[in-house]
């Protein structure tokens, strides 16, 4: 039976929704609501009415999540996951078809290379999943089933999802895989030719941030605390989820299908080096400095302003000495080639970094598990300054929880 919806959501085409924009004559968007019409965009003023007619088939299905397997010459228990799904809203040939292609591009030249007579140190695992677009359910249900085998043995999750919506360049990674991730970036060329981090940044809009969500990244980082990436050309996407998101709209976005070659050599390579990389050590440092914008953006949010974080910044700003001084000791270790002492700083970096996941989820949904971030920052936090009953007692529980995960992480570290 059909599921009442009070506030109904439909795709159209940019002709439809042209006209749907044309006939609102409310106050102007702000900037950032702004969609990339080159028109002057308002908001409804209550008087505009739109008719729609939704054909939809209800039915059960069976979903299909597609696995192979590279096994690894050294530590095979140790997986790199190359993941992306392939369930699509219409067509997708960007999304999630850039993405598609990419993985398999890579996966056809590990066979070669294998070929050649090479092989990965670690098992590179290559994972088609279902069933994203009914609610990420192909990632999801894996994770529901495997998770404790999936967080034991996977080391790093690289998300192939939509990947070339025209520039910019843009690296949503795991803060520890920052510095991983721009050495990438260092040798692999963007479309003009030039190393992708020649490129000239936006400072409000770096190349590598903190990632949020959208796609199958979040079950690995969310759910299961797996270090994680979705990077790609992310300019503009105004084909999303509609018909225009064709064949000939993926050569609109990215001429010459450059984009698709640039980022399957990236993520090809963030692979192959993740796989093959004799120390795999986490950078804390911008794990830290991450932590510490998020509570500077915290203390200026309109619904936290009452809520006093000097405690929880003063902890931060400890944490960021002492992730500072351990990333000193570990660049130390890797250009003296000390691997007993690289061994004992790989562990204890992937012991602090996993201070942030809760075994028993956050307060407020069980099956998140990072309290640093879920999507967004300090998610507890964001989420108990809303809470209409015993606000005062889940804001404190919130703050408590991150303070007590940052003063173990210290310790470790020290």
């Amino acid at each position: 039976s059909a599921v009442p919806v009070r506030l109904g959501e439909m795709v159209v085409t940019q002709s439809v929704a042209r006209q749907i924009m044309a006939s609102l004559d409310g106050r102007t968007v702000p900037e950032g609501w702004h969609d990339g019409f080159e028109m002057v965009e308002h908001v409804g003023d209550g008087h505009t009415r739109l008719h729609f007619v939704v054909r939809m088939e209800r039915k059960v299905v069976t979903i299909w999540n597609v696995i192979g397997k590279l096994r690894g010459a050294i530590t095979p228990d140790e997986i790199v996951d190359v993941g992306g799904h392939r369930d699509a809203q219409v067509f997708g040939a960007i999304d999630p078809g850039s993405g598609s292609a990419a993985m398999l591009q890579i996966a056809d030249g590990f066979k070669q290379l294998i070929a050649a007579g090479w092989k990965p140190d670690r098992t590179i695992q290559i994972t088609s999943w279902d069933g994203h677009e009914l609610g990420i359910w192909g990632s999801m249900s894996e994770a529901y089933q495997f998770g404790s085998d999936m967080r034991r043995h996977i080391l790093q999750y690289i998300n192939t999802d939509q990947m070339t919506n025209g520039p910019p360049f843009r690296a949503f990674m795991s803060p520890e895989l920052w510095a991983f991730g721009r050495e990438i970036a260092d040798v692999v060329n963007a479309p003009d030719g030039k190393p992708i981090a020649a490129a000239s940044a936006d400072p409000k809009t770096p190349q590598f941030g903190a990632p949020g969500g959208g796609s199958d990244h979040i079950t690995f980082l969310y759910e299961l605390g797996i270090p994680s990436s979705m990077i790609g050309y992310y300019g503009h996407f105004g084909a999303h989820h509609s018909a225009e998101d064709n064949i000939d709209g993926i050569a609109t976005y990215d001429p010459g299908f450059l984009e698709a070659v640039s980022m399957a050599q990236y993520t090809g390579l963030q692979a192959m080096r993740a796989a093959s990389a004799e120390r795999m050590p986490l950078r804390l440092t911008d794990v830290a400095n991450q932590l510490w914008t998020d509570v500077q953006n915290a203390k200026h949010a309109p619904h936290l302003t009452d809520i006093d974080l000097k405690a929880l910044e003063d902890r931060i700003a400890a944490y960021r000495t002492a992730a500072a001084l351990f990333d000193v000791k570990l660049t130390a270790s890797e250009h003296s080639g000390d691997t007993v002492a690289l061994d004992v700083l790989e562990d204890r970096a992937a012991r602090a970094r996993d201070v942030f996941w809760m075994p028993d989820g956050l307060y407020y949904n069980k099956y998140w598990h990072t309290i640093d971030r879920v999507q967004s920052p300090l998610p507890e936090l964001y989420f108990a300054a809303y809470e209409p009953k015993d606000r005062a007692a889940h804001v404190k529980m919130a703050i408590d929880r991150l303070i007590d995960a940052i003063n173990r992480a210290i310790a470790i570290l020290t």
